[in-house]
């Protein structure tokens, strides 16, 4: 048989693309033929959208129909990692269309088309597809190049009479996933006589990008693209008509339902946990509830031994993409995935010796193409959750134990990086005046520990006082983090006066955050081990805070109890800070007996103690506390005087949990007077405090301005607000300082 003849008869079976075709009757040259236009319909069908198995993420949806329908789109891009839902989003998108086009409102009058894009896909087959579906001759691409074919199918869209949204399901399958460009060919031997191998860009990919992102349609088509990297053409341009829209995971909410609704009956604390731990990644989560609903194993059993779970993600998501990385790539990409914040370049250099930043980001910028990455502004980058756990497994191939050691060796690296950090741009202790001010620290002592090197971990904690200032500053999610990773390890044994610490903060943290039943356990433990070594200043402390505890929970007579204990060992220890914070403790008791004389005469002893001492943390409690029992009895001029002199000393020392609870105070002031603009600005300042600090408190404030709703109704209520909430700050001050003025004037 012939070349010619063949040639022929490949062609006619329409196994070899018309570029394939050329370029053989260029090697033998054959006269140059011009077929009609062919290709392969790619037409397809959304994934499943039904509400009892897919999460709907109605806002998201929303908002991307907004983006997708502005002035001057004519495609939008839908990134992010594999697995995270971009398909699914545009199924959801396509069937809101669908549904509405009844009603004549919408963007869209005509239903959407859907190409489903697979790895032998070319541009011919998704032009040809969308002239077919949309009854439009193809004669007009006969004779055409690649070129010649985008430039038709813009030409198409342009004119389009009725506004339509065409999907391009993954998209990327054009693309090369390291740039974002088109997709890379390789043209070896062809029909027996072998070339030199020639590197060419699929034709057309590069091309209909630039188009769509040249200028604005005439017409109200739209193109939505589904793609994990962003589509890059043949040039370097501004996003001008092609727009990226980055997608995320579900919501803590929304991963909630999807667990409901597959019916997963687990404790809400371990569904929640689940959800973070996977950053709301959908297929994440999907293969978690595959695996408890086909083996029966238990949510509790799967986060405990993350292995099993995070295997199947590997085998479904992330191993094709972690093997075509280079070396540097993945050294890179280890390097990020040991810290669990956002860091800057600098923090990678350690991991990668020899090479500059300068060197690192090119490799950067590649996985920030394919997604395996993320930035976080301001020149730093982290991992998702779901690709830092699988990376984690693979810093030694083929050997769990191994693999460890260099894990953990690479927290010892992350470590000294954050130390580094810390003495060179850390403020002295003396300034610092918020958790801000101490994360290098904070995240040395975790590092230290996911190194296994708790010894250093502790000493660090103990050197930097971190414990306390956590406390007082409100970082209590830290606190039980580092608290419960130190006591939940067995490779260190802390001695009992750093077990007392350790349980004594434990504790602090659980009863700031509303939890009381694991608050006393973890005081009772201190007070277990206190009283085993005799340390009776560490007793007194335990008792005071079991008996604040007690006082809460209104067990009144268990306070006091408690409390006495505390205060005569307080006193018998010469330990005046305890000793009035006993004294205050037991003001709250007979404060909260009604026995308002008592109180006072607690407080009082307390306060003295601590000015005379010179204590201004603790004379801040003190003076808050005396403005409750002044208010309690009418005397409101004496309370805000208290309140004023209460919230200078928090401010100052950057106690924002006293600041919020002498704020809430002074709102629950002004409310009893009518004063319904000042109390609303106090709550909202308490509420921002608590927020900080994830105190229960803020939900607790947040029933005060319920309450003032509730008062002065809905729409009154609603006026309020909009004229309160932007200037909360400013109307608070001009109060403070009118009353003030008013006060003084009086006297």
């Amino acid at each position: 048989m012939s070349a010619a003849v063949q040639l022929a008869g490949v062609s006619a079976g329409g196994d070899i693309r018309i570029e394939k075709i050329q370029n053989i009757r260029a090697v033998y040259h054959l006269p140059s033929a011009t077929p009609a236009f062919s290709y392969r319909g790619i037409a397809g069908v959304p994934p499943p959208t039904e509400q009892s198995t897919i999460q709907q993420r109605t806002r998201l949806v929303e908002a991307i129909y907004t983006k997708l329908t502005q002035p001057g789109i004519n495609a939008l891009a839908l990134t992010g990692i594999g697995g995270v839902g971009k398909s699914t989003l545009a199924a959801l998108l396509s069937r809101y269309i669908q549904a509405s086009l009844s009603t004549g409102k919408l963007f869209f009058q005509a239903p959407p088309l859907w190409l489903s894009i697979d790895q032998a896909a070319t541009v011919a087959d998704v032009i040809g597809t969308i002239f077919q579906r949309l009854d439009k001759p193809l004669t007009v691409l006969d004779n055409l190049s690649p070129v010649g074919q985008v430039e038709a199918l813009f030409a198409l869209l342009d004119r389009l009479e009725l506004p339509r949204l065409i999907v391009l399901d993954q998209f990327d399958n054009l693309l090369d996933p390291t740039t974002g460009k088109a997709k890379v060919l390789s043209t070896q031997s062809v029909v027996g006589r072998p070339t030199e191998e020639d590197l060419s860009r699929q034709p057309g990919v590069g091309e209909l990008i630039d188009a769509l992102n040249s200028r604005p349609w005439k017409s109200s088509c739209r193109l939505l693209l589904t793609s994990r990297p962003y589509p890059k053409g043949t040039r370097e341009a501004p996003a001008t008509c092609l727009h990226d829209y980055a997608i995320g995971g579900l919501t803590q909410l929304e991963g909630l339902a999807l667990f409901r609704s597959r019916g997963i009956v687990a404790l809400e604390a371990q569904l929640q946990t689940a959800v973070t731990f996977c950053d709301g990644h959908p297929l994440s989560l999907v293969l978690l509830i595959v695996l408890i609903q086909l083996y029966g194993l238990s949510l509790a059993d799967l986060l405990a031994e993350p292995t099993l779970w995070i295997g199947d993600i590997a085998t479904n998501l992330l191993d094709a993409v972690f093997h075509r990385l280079t070396e540097e790539q993945r050294a890179l990409l280890r390097a990020l995935s040991v810290y669990r914040t956002a860091v800057p370049v600098a923090a990678l250099t350690p991991f990668l010796t020899g090479s500059t930043p300068q060197q690192i980001l090119p490799s950067l910028r590649s996985l920030l193409v394919q997604q395996v990455i993320q930035p976080a502004g301001t020149g730093r980058y982290q991992v998702h959750a779901v690709v830092a756990r699988y990376t984690q497994m693979h810093f030694a191939e083929g050997d769990r134990e191994a693999n460890q050691q260099a894990l953990r060796a690479a927290h010892a690296t992350a470590a000294h990086y954050y130390l580094e950090q810390t003495q060179a741009n850390a403020l002295p202790r003396e300034q610092r005046r918020g958790v801000n001010d101490i994360q290098w620290i904070v995240e040395a002592v975790w590092q230290y520990m996911q190194a296994a090197q708790w010894q250093e971990a502790y000493a660090l904690i103990e050197q930097e006082d971190l414990l306390t200032s956590l406390v007082f500053w409100g970082g209590n999610l830290l606190i039980l983090d580092l608290c419960r990773s130190l006591l939940s390890q067995t490779e260190w044994q802390p001695e009992p006066e750093q077990a007392i610490a350790i349980y004594f903060n434990l504790g602090w943290a659980y009863n700031n955050l509303g939890n009381t039943q694991d608050a006393l356990e973890a005081l009772q433990q201190a007070l277990a081990i206190s009283r085993v070594v005799g340390d009776r200043w560490s007793e007194g402390a335990i008792l005071s805070s079991i008996g604040d505890i007690h006082t809460d929970l209104g067990n009144t007579q268990q306070a006091l109890e408690a409390l006495q204990q505390a205060l005569d060992t307080s006193r018998e220890v010469g330990d005046y800070s305890e000793e009035t914070r006993a004294l205050n403790n037991i003001g709250k008791v007979y404060y909260a007996l009604g026995n308002t004389q008592q109180a006072v005469e607690a407080l009082q002893q307390a306060l003295a103690i601590l000015q005379e001492r010179g204590d201004h943390v603790g004379g801040g409690v003190m003076l808050s506390n005396m403005g409750r029992v002044y208010a309690d009895m009418g005397n409101i001029q004496q309370a805000l005087r208290y309140y004023q002199q209460a919230l200078a000393i928090s401010r100052e020392v950057g106690d924002r949990r006293g600041e919020g609870g002498t704020l809430w105070n002074i709102g629950i002031l002004a409310l009893g007077q009518h004063h319904n603009a000042f109390a609303l600005a106090a709550f909202l300042l308490a509420r921002q405090c608590f927020k900080e600090i994830s105190s229960p408190w803020q939900n607790e404030v947040e029933s005060w301005i319920d309450d003032l709703r509730r008062k002065i109704g809905k729409k009154r209520f609603a006026a309020l607000q909009a004229r309160v909430e932007p200037q909360s700050q400013q109307i608070f001050e001009k109060e403070l300082r009118d009353r003030q003025a008013k006060r003084e004037e009086e006297e």
